[in-house]
């Protein structure tokens, strides 16, 4: 019992004196719920973003949401306008105050995983992968992470935030926004998405 009362009081001291917790890990799938997929049988793999949390992204689905954006990339460097929504990310945060949480969720367009239920015929799928070429889940998951990792650098480096106050996932090609019959839906679909919240 003592033991415990020291542990908890050693956890108190530390918070109140304003010392960093520890990490909780590099593979989180807690922002988003899967739930409606729960009987299907599917079963996504939970992506190692190779980031650490301080924080489980359950935690943010009690926060109000206060500024979410998109960001793309343009041959592996951030868009000048996703850069503009970053610095609009830092001003909310300065205006708001200092207890915010960010997610840094990467997304990626369609890519054949085996769950598919969809089949082609040849011909089908000769047209619609003309010009692709192929990528392993790894190397894919690999791409998007890099994505993360750099708007999470410029996020913490060039902005200032706290690591502490970040979230990463990597979430592959669950939450597609636009269609994936036409390029421009893929290259939207291939983003990082951005949050505040309080």
């Amino acid at each position: 019992m003592k033991k415990t009362l020291l542990t908890i009081a050693a956890y108190t001291t530390l918070l109140s004196a304003g010392g960093d917790i520890a990490p909780i890990g590099t593979s989180s799938c807690g922002l988003y719920t899967d739930e409606y997929m729960m009987y299907s049988g599917v079963v996504y793999p939970c992506i190692d973003t190779g980031i650490p949390n301080y924080f489980e992204g359950e935690k943010l689905l009690d926060k109000k949401m206060y500024f979410h954006t998109s960001l793309y990339f343009k041959k592996g460097v951030l868009t000048e306008a996703s850069l503009e929504a970053l610095k609009t990310l830092q001003n909310t945060i300065e205006s708001h105050g200092s207890n915010y949480y960010v997610s840094v969720v990467g997304h990626t367009a369609w890519y054949e995983d085996g769950m598919s239920g969809a089949k082609l015929n040849a011909w089908s799928t000769f047209w619609q992968n003309l010009g692709k070429t192929d990528m392993t889940l790894s190397e894919l998951a690999g791409t998007v992470n890099q994505r993360i990792e750099a708007v999470y650098t410029h996020l913490t480096n060039e902005e200032g935030l706290s690591s502490s106050r970040l979230y990463t996932e990597n979430r592959l090609a669950r939450d597609p926004i636009a269609t994936e019959a036409i390029e421009e839906g893929r290259q939207r679909n291939t983003r990082v998405d951005v949050a505040l919240y309080y």
